[in-house]
């Protein structure tokens, strides 16, 4: 069954919404921009710490982790 929905009316409306939205971001000043990006990672991150995930206390990719990985595989390269 299809929902009774004035999918054109939808469609305007999202495009017009998607017009406001970038008539906004170009009046932010990279100042704000990076202000808020920083402000959605660290939502991200609270996030994340709050359902328990292990990327926040012990990130897999840190620089002794990937000299570990890496390393071999790359010296067995050069020799070949």
């Amino acid at each position: 069954m299809i929902p009774p929905v004035r999918r054109d009316a939808l469609a305007k409306r999202a495009l017009r919404d998607e017009e406001d939205e970038r008539t906004e971001s170009d009046k932010e000043t990279p100042t704000e921009r990076l202000e808020l990006a920083l402000e959605l990672s660290e939502l991200a991150r609270e996030a994340a710490e709050s359902v328990g995930a292990d990327w926040i206390v012990s990130p897999p990719a840190d620089l002794p982790e990937k000299a570990r990985l890496y390393a071999l595989p790359l010296r067995l390269l050069k020799r070949q």
